[in-house]
């Protein structure tokens, strides 16, 4: 796994509005992760959001690390 980047796009529900696309690699879910997180949340400056730095579709046990 890793290696061969993937484009992760994020759109509203009805796939109309486009809010991101990005360039993510692909990783391993860590073992003792919950089945439940779908994300794991990055550091950012203070006073703003953290960013996603990991999205692990609820459907697999690999996820998209985000390349900022």
């Amino acid at each position: 796994m890793g290696g061969i980047p993937d484009v992760v796009r994020v759109t509203s529900a009805d796939g109309r509005l486009p809010y991101y696309m990005g360039f993510t690699r692909t990783v391993n879910r860590p073992r003792n992760l919950q089945r439940d997180r779908a994300i794991v949340l990055g550091e950012g400056p203070a006073g703003t959001p953290p960013p996603i730095s990991i999205w692990f579709p609820t459907d697999g046990g690999s996820g998209h690390q985000f390349i900022y």
